[in-house]
């Protein structure tokens, strides 16, 4: 097992980071073959025995190599792709580290300036409509009802009453005791990724005075949690997925766990998969089916460092540290496949 104590953080502090990027999906990835069958002799077809990339983003300067019969410069028409596209982006004044998008709003935690809500109406020209400097390093960000719930670094959690955009103020905070990288909500509960002070729960029924209402202490460092009906499900860094059960939040008890090959940043639950951006590793799919025998089922390494991942549909949106976005497609989940990607300028975090 990999070690715990005396572990430094990843993120570089130097970076000045544009935080809200729109992408516009023309096709994640569409690759055409156009034949003309009146060149070939009778009774021949083309046949394709490898395309080179096979999946991927393409433009006018890629080369894309086709191997297989009765292929010549004739008989193919054409060959073109089609990927993501930047639709406009804000450029926030601190490092963009994690983003929600409810509404109009995009809500940003914005590290050392706290939480920015940029107006994305107009996608191609997202304004900032308001913000709020928190006191710690704003790290993840959960917004639910009235209220953004920024998990704050040292500060632990802020609660921030965002019914009006434009001025959003502190509602409330609890000071967790430890470094707070994530944070999740369900119900009258908060759940911390509270790095090596593991999972924390807070109860915010009140949110003017939360409360600590349990804990339990993952062998790694937590970074990220995502829940879903009993369970929380906890990137613990160099120990993989944690899988906590959350049924009586004052008495934790766990569940099961998946030591993934990198260190688990953010993790997203859909159906009976979890899927981790696994930092060098980059996406890693854990069937979580049997929660106390979680089972690899696929992986897609990417170029970067996978820090957050988000998925929809057939395809999981990877932020991939220095290398942008990368698209996913994960509809054979034992082997899911590159589809598509889009450079940022800064280091993409969360998506």
């Amino acid at each position: 097992m990999k070690g715990k104590k005396g572990y430094e953080s990843l993120f570089p502090t130097h970076l000045h980071l544009y935080t809200v990027f729109i992408l516009f999906f023309v096709s994640s990835f569409l690759l055409v073959l156009q034949f003309a069958p009146s060149v070939l002799a009778q009774g021949e077809s083309p046949i394709i025995n490898s395309i080179s990339p096979h999946s991927g983003y393409t433009d006018a300067s890629t080369l894309i190599t086709i191997e297989g019969e009765n292929l010549t410069a004739d008989n193919i028409i054409s060959v073109y792709g089609e990927g993501p596209s930047l639709s406009g982006s804000y450029n926030t004044p601190g490092n963009a580290r994690g983003v929600y998008v409810s509404g109009n709003y995009a809500y940003v935690a914005d590290d050392d300036y706290g939480l920015q809500i940029i107006e994305i109406n107009n996608p191609e020209s997202p304004v900032l409509k308001g913000s709020y400097n928190t006191p710690g390093n704003a790290r993840g960000v959960y917004v639910s009802g009235n209220y953004a719930y920024v998990a704050d670094g040292s500060s632990g959690l802020q609660i921030i009453d965002i019914s009006n955009p434009e001025s959003p103020d502190l509602k409330g905070s609890y000071d967790t005791q430890g470094y707070s990288y994530g944070v999740y909500v369900s119900g009258n509960y908060a759940y911390v990724a509270d790095d090596d002070y593991g999972l924390q729960i807070i109860d915010i029924r009140n949110p003017e005075s939360p409360a600590f209402m349990g804990s339990y202490d993952t062998p790694g460092y937590a970074r990220g949690v995502y829940v879903l009906g009993n369970y929380a499900y906890v990137a613990d860094d160099n120990y993989g997925l944690q899988i906590i059960d959350i049924r009586n939040p004052g008495s934790l008890v766990f569940r099961g766990s998946y030591d993934t090959s990198g260190n688990a940043w953010g993790v997203y639950v859909s159906g009976d998969y979890a899927y981790v951006a696994d930092g060098s590793y980059g996406l890693q799919i854990i069937d979580i089916s049997n929660p106390e025998y979680p089972a690899f089922k696929g992986s897609q390494d990417t170029p970067g460092y996978a820090y957050g991942v988000y998925v929809s549909g057939n395809y999981a949106y990877v932020a991939d540290g220095s290398y942008g976005l990368k698209i996913i497609d994960i509809s054979n989940l034992e082997y899911p496949v590159f589809k598509g990607s889009q450079d940022t300028p800064g280091y993409a975090y969360g998506v």
